[in-house]
């Protein structure tokens, strides 16, 4: 497995190869947020990296305006914290203040961006981002391969609105973190049963590897109360329950 980072200054286009990992910050501290306006070369930085077959994340820098990313270059691969070590190379180059763009294909940024003066993605901006309190539940958590079905490992996991959809952090016993996100928005406090598509990551323990993406789907059984099912690319099923 290889990760791959790039960098690109929006009036230069340098391109480096760097690895490394960042000091552990919840994903909610590296999102950026707020109004962005960028540069169309930017911009086709960014489709660039969007198009990618394993891409991985992209950070931006609004006072250097500067952006870096980084992506898988096999196949199939895991990958290490990718949205953490996009903020440390783009961190390393230009100093503190590089904020998360997108993970894989999707934007994050919480605010609008603007390329040359028009709007490419309309986001919620800093002054009108939700507000609601997140919703936190008791959970459990386990994976499942062909050859080996792991115990139930106890925990809780955190839900909070993002927008149309909502981002979830769960932690369990055994040093294990997963964060991802779900389609919703305000389904998951108001409805007692919807179905949706999820995607996200679990790491385990303090190393960058062994390190698990996955896609699936989240069923909510009834108020609060329902499952993730999952899989990564090796084929391995994640699975996490919760309910108050």
């Amino acid at each position: 497995m290889l990760v791959k980072q790039y960098r690109l200054f929006s009036a230069f286009g340098l391109a480096l190869l760097i690895v490394g990992c960042v000091a552990a910050q919840s994903l909610d501290d590296i999102i950026g947020t707020g109004r962005i306006d960028i540069t169309q070369r930017t911009w086709t930085h960014f489709q660039k990296y969007k198009n990618l077959p394993n891409n991985g994340a992209f950070a931006y820098n609004k006072r250097a305006r500067y952006s870096y990313y980084n992506y898988c270059s096999e196949a199939q691969c895991t990958f290490g914290d990718r949205a953490r070590d996009a903020i440390y190379g783009c961190e390393q180059k230009v100093g503190v203040g590089c904020k998360l763009l997108a993970q894989n294909d999707e934007i994050v940024w919480r605010g609008s961006i603007y390329v040359d003066g028009a709007k490419v993605h309309d986001g919620l901006d800093k002054a009108s981002a939700s507000t609601s309190s997140p919703i936190r539940l008791p959970a459990k958590y386990r994976m499942v391969s062909k050859t080996n079905q792991r115990p139930w490992r106890v925990g809780t996991i955190e839900v909070r609105e993002d927008g149309s959809s909502n981002v979830f952090s769960a932690e369990f016993a055994t040093n294990i973190r997963c964060e991802g996100s779900f389609l919703g928005g305000k389904r998951f406090k108001t409805s007692a049963k919807y179905f949706t598509t999820m995607r996200g990551e679990c790491r385990f323990g303090k190393m960058i590897e062994p390190y698990s993406k996955f896609t699936g789907s989240l069923n909510v059984i009834a108020e609060h109360t329902g499952h993730i099912a999952a899989k990564d690319g090796q084929g391995v099923k994640t699975e996490i329950v919760f309910q108050p």
